[in-house]
Formats: C-alpha cells, structure tokens, sequence
C-alpha cells in the first residue's frame, strides 16, 4: 500500500487519501482484521519504508512472508512493481481496492475484493465489518485451495515455483529425520559400551539401561535409506565424506562387540579383559569425539548431533594385577 498521499477516482469521484488516513487504514482496518482471523492465528507487518533504497527491506518480506495483502487503491506504480515481485517468487496474495473497476482485469479475476473506506462515525463500524468479512473470507479461500493460483505468473508455470518449495521443505525434514534418529542410533550404542566396560571390569554393581548388545541394525537401515536417495540439500562430496564416516564408525562399533563376545566366551583372566576393554573403550571414546568434529564439518551447523556417553560416573581405570597375564 503506499506511504505518501494519494489520488485515487476519476472526476467529481476522485478522492485524496492522505499519508496519516493510510496509517489508520492500515493499523485499524488491514491489521485489525488479519489479526481477528480464527482458526488460524495470522501476525500483520507492514513493510517499513527506510530511507535511502528502500525496496530491499520489502522485497525481503515480500519473498519471506506466506501472506501479502497488496492495497492497489490509486494505482501506484511501485506498489504493482513489487506485486509483481511477489507473483514471481511465490503464491499467497490477496489484492484489495477501493476501485475494483480501476484494477487491470488480469489482476481482478484472482483473489481481489473491493472495500469501501469511511471515517464517518455512523458508517464506520459497518464498512470495516464489511472489509473485515471480505477479508477473512479471502483468506479462507486460499487455504482450502489446493492450488491457490494467485495471479496469471502462477499460472503460466502451472504453480511449479510452488511445488518445487514443497518438495525442497519436505525433503529437508525427512533428511533432518534420518539424521537424527542416527544420532540417537550412535548414542544408546556408545551408552552400551560403556556399560559393558564397566561391568566386564567388576568394581562396581551395573544396571544396564538395555540389553547389553550393541545394535547396529537401525544404523545399517538408515544408512542404506539416506544413501539410496540423491539429496539435493547437501552436496555430492559432502554425501561421501558422511559416508566414510558412519562405516568407519559402524566397523569400530562392530570390532567392540567382537571384542566381548571373546573375552566372554573365552579364558576369564581379569587382566587380559581389563587390557582389551581399555583400549576398546579409549578408542570409541576417541573415535567418538573425532566423529563430532568430523560431523560438524561435514554437515555444519544446520545440523546439529550432540552425543553422550551414557553414564554420569566417571569410567573407573582398570586395575592391572602385578606379575605376567595369563596366556
């Protein structure tokens, strides 16, 4: 909608509308009644108009915003430029006027609707009810709308812009999803390490938070799930180093498990088990603070993985008995 004083009307209809009668149109009428719309809790903001070149800060809203309402009273031409911006970048706007006949007719058959503006006090509270249905109903509209063409951009690419936005945002949430959840994989497994160090050593009483095994099954499905599909939010160099670096990880957590599995099905000496298991647990321990540094670089700061050893007790060093290990 325009800052400055406006002319809008032909003839004996022309009107002016002053700077400060925008400012109430818009803090009185416009927000007002965006802000009265339920089921959905709508903000309004109005882009403000800084000094110097001052179309930057609204194109960024216009690119950023799922709502622009467009107020083409008057016909400014900077007020169409950056309605035509919009259209360009995306869907979701609705035009108001309070000259319907005076919108271009390739504009008047989208989501545009005429309101007639008073600041006489017995027309007042009506006209705004009025604009105030209007709107809500306009807005209604466009979100039941499967696909809210909003303007004839829009439909020449048959809402393409649109679509591709979707399936950007969808598929970040699902490689997010993926990310996580192996996160968590990598955690309970480093937990059970530690637990089943702390028990093979026997100083103290061990609860185990699960079974003690370590699980690679979920890693092994979610690798083969986030290295199947050819992700476009990450690049192709980035996807390779991951890779590396969840089998190195995979292959130590594997050897760990080996590791026990002999100790506890072979020879029981307490010193030839304190020995392999220190250095198993120094090396995932190790591997594990490699590995966050590692992650960070490769995915950065978007995703974050932070890891835990498990336990709250500090680990206990093995004691080595004196004399030579049994072989």
């Amino acid at each position: 909608m325009p800052f400055s004083d406006t002319k809008h009307g032909s003839g004996s209809s022309e009107r002016l509308i002053t700077r400060k009668q925008w400012d109430h149109i818009y803090e009185r009428w416009i927000k007002r009644a965006v802000e009265s719309y339920r089921p959905t809790p709508l903000t309004c903001k109005r882009s403000p108009a800084r000094p110097g070149n001052f179309i930057k800060g609204i194109i960024g809203d216009i690119a950023t915003s799922e709502l622009v309402i467009a107020d083409l009273t008057g016909g400014r031409p900077n007020v169409y430029y950056e309605l035509g911006i919009r259209h360009a970048l995306r869907t979701g706007s609705i035009i108001i006027t309070q000259h319907l006949s005076a919108l271009p007719s390739d504009l008047a058959g989208y989501f545009a609707f005429e309101y007639a503006y008073s600041e006489k006090d017995y027309e007042y509270e009506s006209s705004f009810n009025a604009f105030e249905t209007s709107l809500h109903k306009t807005i209604k509209a466009l979100e039941d709308s499967e696909e809210p063409s909003d303007s004839p951009v829009s439909d020449f690419l048959g809402l393409r812009h649109q679509l591709l936005e979707r399936t950007a945002a969808e598929e970040k949430a699902e490689f997010r999803w993926l990310i996580e959840t192996i996160g968590e994989a990598l955690a309970n497994n480093y937990q059970v390490c530690d637990e089943i160090y702390r028990a093979a050593l026997g100083k103290t009483k061990v609860e185990f938070t699960t079974f003690p095994f370590i699980d690679l099954f979920p890693l092994e499905v979610l690798y083969t799930r986030i290295f199947s599909v050819p992700w476009r939010i990450l690049k192709p160099e980035n996807l390779d180093a991951l890779a590396r670096l969840l089998t190195a990880e995979r292959r130590k957590l594997a050897m760990y498990q080996r590791v026990f599995d002999q100790i506890t099905l072979g020879p029981r000496d307490s010193n030839a088990m304190a020995t392999a298991f220190t250095a198993m647990s120094d090396m995932v321990a190790g591997g594990r603070k490699r590995f966050e540094k590692e992650w960070r670089k490769v995915l950065g700061a978007r995703f974050e993985l932070k890891l835990k050893w498990g336990s709250k007790n500090a680990r206990p060093k093995p004691t080595q008995k004196k004399g030579k290990a049994k072989r």
